[in-house]
């Protein structure tokens, strides 16, 4: 019995620590709510040919400008 109650404790406390890093990253993956492009060095016609562009939120080829 209470090695079944250790047990459902550590899967829970990991199971939250799950969510929370989930739920952390989802709010700071979207680059801070600006889209992608405004700050990459390929945000012109010629260098990107991406649809989601200028909108991107997630983008293969982002490269912030330096």
């Amino acid at each position: 019995m209470e090695s079944s109650l250790l047990y459902w404790t550590i899967t829970g406390a990991v199971a939250a620590v799950a969510l929370a890093l989930t739920v952390y990253n989802a709010n700071h993956w979207i680059g801070d709510k600006r889209y992608l492009c405004e700050d990459c060095k390929f945000n012109n016609d010629q260098d990107c040919h991406k649809p989601e562009r200028p909108t991107a939120l997630d983008c293969t080829a982002y490269r912030a400008q330096s």
